[in-house]
């Protein structure tokens, strides 16, 4: 069954993070980027900074990104990160994606990395992406757009619908979507 969505209605979600532009998130990135040391470049930028850095969108709250095991265990030694798990909803519906949230003073934005990501929803993770030429901007790899609207399609969070318009918009997509993987309450998104 395919719905159109009215996204007006939907509270917006950076109520307690700041919106930040492509040059934060840009910046934020190369200083990322000489914190890994060997693991330097093994990641890949998704959801709403993938937009930003595109041009698709001017702002995001937080950059979430798939990276390697060496990255993930890189992420999780810096002072003051935080390991965040699934939500129980997702992990009953088999999701296993653990992330690392940095916020420092070095960081113009937040930055959240995993392996795999989806919710059990949608799987993603950054081994998909070992063997994919990938587009860069400002040097950083970014996940195919496809997968990015995939990835927002089968959740349908209240904040994802507004980057499914753009998305939308941009490439000519419909806004018809199916009903999504997921219908019941977020307690975490």
């Amino acid at each position: 069954m395919l719905r159109s969505l009215d996204i007006s209605s939907y509270p917006a979600t950076q109520e307690l993070l700041h919106e930040r532009g492509r040059q934060d998130i840009l910046e934020t990135l190369d200083r990322f980027n000489e914190q890994l040391g060997e693991f330097s470049e093994e990641f890949v930028v998704i959801g709403g900074a993938n937009l930003v850095l595109r041009g698709i969108k001017r702002t995001t709250v937080d950059v979430d990104i798939l990276v390697s095991d060496g990255v993930f265990y890189t992420m999780s030694q810096i002072e003051g990160a935080k390991i965040k798990y699934p939500p129980k909803r997702a992990i009953n519906n088999g999701a296993t994606n653990t992330s690392v949230w940095i916020n420092t003073d070095w960081t113009k934005i937040p930055i959240s990395g995993a392996t795999e990501m989806g919710d059990g929803y949608y799987p993603i993770s950054y081994a998909m992406y070992d063997d994919v030429d990938l587009e860069l901007f400002g040097g950083h790899a970014v996940a195919p757009l496809d997968d990015v609207w995939k990835s927002k399609v089968a959740l349908q969070r209240p904040k994802d619908l507004p980057d499914l318009y753009v998305i939308a918009k941009h490439t000519g997509r419909s806004m018809l979507l199916p009903a999504p993987v997921y219908t019941g309450p977020f307690l975490d998104s």
